[in-house]
C-alpha cells in the first residue's frame, strides 16, 4: 500500500537478479539492522539507511519488517524514519518464477517490466 493505494504485484528473482539488486542496494550508506527475536516467523527487523544517489541528494529510509522470508513477511517503510508509515508491502512466496519469465520480472497492474533493464 502506498498512499492510500493498494496494488498487486509478482516479481520473479533468480539468483543472478537477487545478487543484482543486492549490489545496487549496497551503494547506500550507514546502513544498520537492529534485530529483535529470531529469523523465524513472528521475528522482527529495523533497519535504517541512508542512501545518496547522487552528490548532495540523500534519503533515509526506516523499514521494520516481520514475518519469515521463506514463506510471508511484511515491511513498513518510512523516510525520515520517524515518520507515519508511507509504504507496507506485503510478499508471499507462490513458487518459483514462472514460463516465459526471468529474473527482474515485475507484473503489476497487468503489465510486465524488468526492474533491472
Amino acid at each position: 500500500m502506498m498512499a492510500g493505494q493498494h496494488f498487486t504485484s509478482q516479481l520473479c528473482v533468480d539468483a543472478a537478479s537477487e545478487a543484482k539488486m543486492s549490489a545496487f542496494s549496497s551503494q547506500c550508506r550507514g546502513r544498520t539492522a537492529i534485530p529483535t527475536g529470531n529469523p523465524q516467523p513472528g521475528w522482527f527487523l529495523e533497519q535504517r539507511q541512508t542512501c545518496e544517489f547522487r552528490p548532495g541528494v540523500k534519503t533515509t529510509t526506516r523499514a521494520d519488517v516481520t514475518g519469515d522470508f521463506n514463506s510471508k513477511y511484511t515491511m513498513v517503510m518510512r523516510s525520515p524514519p520517524d515518520a507515519a508509515p508511507e509504504m507496507t508491502i506485503t510478499s508471499t512466496w507462490i513458487g518459483p518464477c514462472k514460463p516465459g519469465q526471468r529474473g527482474g520480472d515485475v507484473i503489476m497492474n497487468g503489465k510486465k517490466m524488468n526492474v533491472l533493464d
